[in-house]
């Protein structure tokens, strides 16, 4: 992108529709956007791996439940009971 950006720029100031600060300003205001596009970048990331943690730990925790649902239900089948629900 900043190769494409450049050879704009440079085409634009070769005919001369820009002055030496407009160029100036416009290469700051890319870089500027680029270190905004990294840091959201970085912070997608961070939040794609705290929901696959999440997720992780929702499937931990259903098993868990499962699991005890499961007891449950040998407890109340022992006693004559119906079960809560099927396990999964």
């Amino acid at each position: 992108m900043k190769k494409h950006l450049t050879m704009a720029v440079l085409a634009v100031f070769a005919s001369g529709c820009a002055t030496v600060g407009s160029v100036k300003a416009l290469e700051k205001r890319v870089n500027d956007m680029e270190k905004k596009v990294a840091k959201v970048e970085g912070t997608a990331e961070a939040f794609d791996e705290k929901v696959d943690n999440v997720n992780s730990r929702l499937r931990s925790l259903e098993q868990a439940y499962d699991v005890v649902i499961e007891e449950i239900n040998k407890i109340r089948e022992a006693r004559g009971e119906k079960p809560l629900r099927a396990p999964k």
